[in-house]
């Protein structure tokens, strides 16, 4: 870039010519006696004053030889790249955008991360990598069907009910078919006689098994009749205990303990 130095230029900056009225340039036209436009001296040094301010801010000096065209353009890149900070936490300014690599490592801080790669950064996690998961649904958790989903104690323990009394019960979860044991005692049964009794709650399903033995204070003897006991339904069952021709058969209650689910 240099400034016009032909012969007939001059060392000063000229007065300006008074202002016209502003336009545009025209080629003219002889057929209506209409001149083309005569920029004029003051348009041509606009330009090149303008030109020529870009160069010199950049601290370049102008090319007097007339052999580097590149000028203006270094000058550009230069004052941009002078007058724009890096962006920082505090400082508005240009960044360069983060690779796959960087992203995943998570060791630069001064480049910024896209939707895209954060989005491939958070892998699935698995049993040996650290990643994202989605939260298994109630079905996943009772099947176990699915092994990229994550189980909330919530769902684990669905379905479950404790009640830890005399006459209580265990009810597991959902995912382990709540599989059910209740247990209780009877009131005093005579030799020969049955009681019916309702459990703690309802077997939902199925029952499989019931059991049922003398509770007393005494040790058991031989005298004691053997118990008996059944389901009367999903939410009744019964014992009875038979006759003995033993010389002290005796009364007491009996424990019970049923299977279900």
């Amino acid at each position: 870039m240099h400034r016009v130095d032909t012969s007939t230029t001059t060392g000063s900056l000229p007065a300006s010519d008074a202002q016209g009225t502003p336009g545009f340039f025209t080629k003219g036209n002889p057929a209506t006696s209409t001149p083309a436009t005569v920029p004029g001296q003051d348009w041509f040094n606009m330009i090149q004053e303008e030109l020529v301010h870009v160069v010199l801010q950049a601290g370049i000096p102008l090319n007097t030889a007339k052999n580097d065209f590149t000028q203006l353009y270094t000058a550009i890149i230069g004052l941009i790249s002078t007058s724009v900070n890096t962006a920082s936490e505090t400082v508005k300014g240009i960044a360069e955008i983060a690779t796959q690599d960087e992203t995943d490592a998570g060791t630069d801080d001064s480049r910024f991360v896209t939707p895209k790669k954060l989005k491939n950064f958070a892998l699935q996690a698995t049993e040996t990598v650290l990643g994202r998961a989605k939260i298994a649904s109630q079905t996943q958790t009772n099947t176990g069907s699915n092994d990229a989903t994550i189980v909330t104690p919530l769902k684990l323990l669905f379905g479950s009910a404790f009640l830890l009394a005399t006459n209580g019960y265990a009810r597991f979860p959902d995912w382990a078919g709540r599989f059910t044991v209740q247990w209780g005692v009877t009131a005093a049964l005579a030799q020969n006689s049955s009681i019916t009794f309702f459990f703690p709650i309802p077997f939902p399903t199925n029952t499989f098994m019931i059991l049922g033995g003398h509770r007393g204070a005494a040790v058991p003897t031989l005298t004691d009749t053997a118990i008996n006991s059944d389901f009367v339904s999903n939410s009744q069952g019964m014992v009875l205990k038979g006759a003995n021709g033993g010389s002290a058969p005796r009364s007491a209650p009996v424990w019970w303990i049923a299977i279900g689910n």
